[in-house]
């Protein structure tokens, strides 16, 4: 019998379930699923958590919410690029002419 990770643990138990479910409710059914012993189940916690974030088949959603990525709409999980950007090229702009502000560079008459 082949030994499944935490995030195949998880994925099945999504599966199931049909819905997004809080990381405690994953965390805990893993727990018992894969009878972690109670000296580990703090330090496997992060790992869990860790495994879930890497793995593509998993969406963290609100709340520390996860659900599986093949129950949403491609829309519903993908932000315009744009959307992203915007704000942070503004903000970057903003403290790149503060910076040339503040160089003590030479007038076009002026030489070194």
């Amino acid at each position: 019998m082949e030994k499944k990770t935490m995030a195949d643990v998880a994925y099945d138990y999504l599966l199931q379930a049909e819905t997004p479910r809080s990381f405690k409710e994953i965390y805990d059914h893993l727990v018992s699923e894969m009878n972690i012993p109670e000296a580990q189940i703090s330090r496997k916690r992060s790992k869990c958590y860790s495994e879930l974030s890497m793995d593509s088949r998993f969406l963290s959603m609100a709340d520390n919410t996860w659900g599986l990525r093949r129950n949403f709409k491609f829309d519903e999980v993908h932000l315009e690029p744009l959307d992203l950007d915007d704000e942070d090229e503004e903000e970057e702009m903003a403290e790149v002419s503060e910076e040339t502000m503040s160089l003590d560079l030479p007038s076009e008459k002026e030489e070194y």
